[in-house]
């Protein structure tokens, strides 16, 4: 087997295990998502008189947020957990939502899909066209 043919086999393995891989980090990143609320928090003082938690910034979204200082003690209407977005803003904190982490990884996973078929149609193409060199054949000295 030439050299190229093995470098592009190679090649293809690296697509298939990217995909695979991209697949697995997906699922687990989605594992950990929660439906969220973002959260204007309301002036402490009001609060504490009305029980007013703040204005919510958009409709509950599938998110993840590692940081488990941004949530707040209350839950939703829906049973959502609800983010203080001062908090966010503060440290930098930007929400991955889950159809971002979908989009992103099917873009990856199409790329290392479309690895694995080149370096495997480049490989065979390439032992195809090659000729077969066969040793030749030593008559039998008598």
């Amino acid at each position: 087997m030439k050299t190229a043919t093995k470098l592009f086999f190679a090649l293809a393995l690296v697509g298939l295990v990217g995909r695979i891989a991209t697949q697995v980090v997906a699922t687990n990143m989605v594992a950990k998502a929660e439906l969220i609320q973002r959260v204007k928090p309301a002036e402490k003082e009001l609060a504490a008189l009305t029980g007013d938690i703040g204005e919510p910034l958009g409709p509950p979204q599938k998110m993840i947020i590692t940081d488990e200082k941004a949530f707040l003690p209350q839950k939703g209407k829906e049973g959502q957990r609800l983010v203080d977005d001062d908090y966010l803003q503060k440290n930098s904190i930007y929400p991955l939502q889950v159809k971002t982490v979908n989009f992103v990884s099917g873009l990856v996973g199409y790329g290392f899909l479309g690895l694995f078929l080149f370096g495997l149609i480049v490989a065979f193409l390439i032992e195809r066209r090659t000729p077969k060199t066969s040793s030749p054949k030593q008559t039998p000295v008598a």
